[in-house]
């Protein structure tokens, strides 16, 4: 009878034991989920009046990040990075977008490792010019 206890004793305590590593894992994995890098860029949209004409516009782009380390702000068609922080968890800077197409804006962790990214996007309010049909008139 000692022996049926003992081993009653010997699964609970190992159940509670898997009931405590699986929240232990539950909460790291919470942890390590809210630590992730971000990039924002404010404001995320900008509006012209036809498809193909060029968007002139101030955006701030920020990132955050859950360590200290050496990061770089990207834009995807230059080949030179925007601003770059030594030992830094967070960073600002100002943008003058003159383009006619959206763009995605990369955070750059040490030796090139993208660790998070936002888009700045192009809306048109009318696709295209519309032509009338009479393309002269006499008065």
């Amino acid at each position: 009878m000692n022996a049926d206890i003992i081993k009653v004793g010997a699964i609970r305590r190992t159940g509670w034991i898997i009931v405590f590593s699986i929240c232990a894992l539950i909460a790291c994995n919470r942890s390590i989920a809210e630590e992730a890098a971000t990039v924002t860029v404010q404001p995320k949209k900008c509006a012209v009046l036809q498809k193909g004409k060029k968007c002139y516009k101030k955006i701030k782009i920020s990132f955050k990040a859950p360590i200290k380390d050496d990061y770089c702000l990207r834009i995807d068609r230059e080949k030179s990075p925007l601003k770059c922080w030594k030992t830094s968890t967070e960073g600002e800077v100002t943008y003058l977008f003159n383009d006619n197409s959206s763009v995605r804006i990369y955070l750059h962790q040490g030796d090139d490792v993208v660790i998070a990214e936002s888009e700045f996007t192009i809306a048109w309010v009318y696709s295209k010019r519309r032509r009338s049909r009479n393309h002269w008139r006499l008065f």
